[in-house]
């Protein structure tokens, strides 16, 4: 209860509002910050923790080391004074431990302490004031005890003739405070202490809020949002299912408490309500926050991707490993996929389609852009967008044509920076634990078998007939050349269902790709018939005959025919049991004839 009273000390002395008072309440007691080990390690005498934290969990990182401090024990060496410091507002100290137990909540306000004159030096940065006050602080035996929070200091560690003093001194204060009853922690985002402080400070991370503590959150924020409006007249309409509240949940994971609150504020009142179209809104809002911070995410598809049958178990199954409960029966974090085949067969529209089953944000990786000149450099930037993908997971790591970038034939002529970055990408694909599920694509399989080990293999082949008639209709759909949805009964029904059949059965051995873009060339065809005639809108359906589509078809011959051999060595691949089919090949009846004509016998 002291953890709460002192939130409500601190919040209500920064004006925050009651329905964010009572989440982060919530998010305190649930908090997966292991301040366990914190306490464990300044017990056990580091003077120092380096802790980082995003800047939006400061705040509540600060409640729960105030918590800490009052609430260690009864004894002068386990309970603290918290004193903070940042360099806007310099050193300031809460009340001492035994004020804040006793004094009504609305009393607990920090105030400014004065370095003394005999200890400040001027013209020197503020950080070393601080740390000089600290010094003398904490070298004096009959001192009080205090916990020291201190805010960015590593942005004054830079190399420059400057702030080489506040390096100096923050060393000795480290020193210092391994024989002191005081403790220093060291707030900060981002930065890196070098090697020379490795033995001097512990170092620390603050994790984003996970999938529970996010569930708790939207589940408590919903109802204070539903509260709110009710209050002002308003009625916003509640209508998320179990399945919208979890792909919501998995929008907002990778943002702190209060940017989770933000983004969920901002959804529901843009909305208007709480429905299925709730997690879309906050992926879009997120993704344009993430975007700033270089991190580049594939677009939602335009259409559903046709003929995945595989695919189809391969979500199911991944939908139910990301449930949190399956971490209780130990089952491991989905296997990350390879999808090998010919180009234009689809391989990146299945990444989108899969990111947008499964509600997940999709990040690219392109390799090509990893490469600078600067030795290290490279594998460096590939550690960021890993680390950048683990802190927003669950989500798709996309990496296309990976072949490309780190296959046995691009490895040559570049220094061996492939080979590092192969490396430092196993390593990871080993080692991370956060959901993150890389979807690679290639054209052909030139990896090491070390490699090749680490993926489920999918191939994915030309369309077969099926899903080449669901290609041409989602295509003709789209461009308005078809009527959505179809006709189900009726000559028209017939009448699409003769064109699909007769296009399918025209287009063997073409790509998804190459189907698109036959629809695309006869919707331009069809629009400058009327764009000089009637006016044609977008509830209109553009003119086109199956004569057109069948002339265009036939003038635009597939890229693949005659290139068997290739094709032939990927299927005896597949065979030998190296992947498995995205779609498997259609059974053809014994003594069917195929043809390339499509009969109807209907009336």
């Amino acid at each position: 209860m002291l953890a709460i009273a002192c939130l409500l000390a601190v919040i209500s002395y920064r004006g925050w509002p009651l329905s964010l008072i009572c989440t982060l309440a919530i998010l305190i007691l649930k908090n997966m910050f292991d301040l366990q080990e914190l306490t464990n390690r300044l017990k056990s005498g580091y003077g120092s923790v380096a802790i980082d934290c995003p800047i939006g969990s400061q705040n509540k990182l600060e409640l729960l080391l105030v918590r800490m401090a009052i609430d260690g024990g009864q004894t002068a060496r386990t309970r603290r004074q918290p004193v903070t410091w940042d360099v806007a507002d310099g050193i300031q100290s809460y009340p001492s431990p035994g004020q804040m137990m006793a004094w009504e909540p609305q009393c607990w306000v920090k105030t400014a302490v004065q370095v003394p004159a005999q200890v400040a030096r001027a013209g020197e940065p503020a950080p070393c004031s601080l740390l000089r006050y600290l010094i003398h602080q904490a070298s004096n035996a009959q001192g009080e005890a205090c916990l020291y929070i201190l805010y960015d200091l590593p942005r004054f560690l830079l190399p420059h003739p400057q702030f080489e003093v506040v390096n100096r001194l923050l060393k000795r204060a480290c020193t210092v405070l391994n024989y002191s009853n005081s403790r220093m922690i060291l707030v900060h985002h981002g930065h890196q202490f070098g090697e020379e402080f490795q033995d001097l400070i512990s170092e620390m991370e603050y994790p984003l809020p996970d999938e529970p503590e996010t569930r708790a959150l939207v589940q408590q924020q919903l109802q204070e949002l539903q509260a709110s409006a009710q209050g002002q007249g308003q009625q916003i309409p509640d209508e998320l299912t179990p399945q919208d509240l979890t792909r919501t949940v998995r929008a907002l994971l990778g943002l702190t408490e209060e940017g989770q609150i933000n983004l969920l504020q901002y959804a529901v009142r843009k909305l208007r309500a709480i429905d299925h179209h709730l997690p879309g809104a906050i992926n879009q809002m997120k993704q344009r926050q993430l975007i700033r911070l270089g991190i580049e995410y594939a677009p939602a598809p335009d259409v559903p991707a046709q003929g995945l049958t595989t695919m189809d178990e391969w979500v199911q199954m991944t939908s139910a490993a990301l449930d949190p409960r399956a971490r209780e029966f130990n089952l491991p974090n989905p296997r990350s996929l390879l999808l090998i085949g010919p180009p234009g067969t689809g391989k990146s529209l299945i990444c989108k389609e899969l990111s947008s089953r499964l509600g997940l944000a999709c990040i690219i990786l392109d390799f090509g852009n990893l490469m600078t000149k600067e030795l290290g450099g490279s594998e460096q930037k590939l550690r960021d967008i890993l680390k950048a993908a683990s802190t927003v997971s669950p989500c798709l790591l996309m990496v296309d044509e990976m072949d490309k970038a780190i296959g046995q034939s691009a490895q040559e002529g570049d220094g061996g920076t492939s080979q590092r970055l192969i490396a430092t990408f196993l390593r990871w694909l080993n080692d991370h634990e956060e959901p993150v599920i890389v979807i690679a694509t290639a054209n052909r399989p030139t990896f090491s078998p070390e490699l090749l080990r680490r993926f489920t293999r999918v191939f994915v082949d030309l369309p077969t007939l099926r899903a080449r008639k669901q290609i041409f209709q989602v295509h003709l759909q789209l461009r308005h050349l078809l009527p959505d949805p179809l006709p189900t009964s009726g000559r028209l029904a017939r009448q699409y269902n003769t064109w699909l059949d007769t296009l399918a059965g025209l287009t063997e051995d073409y790509t998804g790709d190459e189907i698109s873009q036959i629809v695309i060339k006869v919707a331009y065809n069809a629009f400058i018939k009327v764009r000089d005639g009637a006016a044609a809108t977008v509830e209109d359906l553009l003119p086109v005959t199956l004569e057109e589509l069948e002339a265009v078809t036939r003038s635009s011959p597939p890229q693949h025919r005659g290139q068997y051999r290739e094709r032939e060595m990927l299927l005896e691949w597949v065979k030998n049991g190296m992947a498995i089919h995205a779609n498997p090949p259609e059974p053809v009846a014994a003594g069917a004839r195929i043809s390339r004509r499509s009969v109807s016998f209907e009336d």
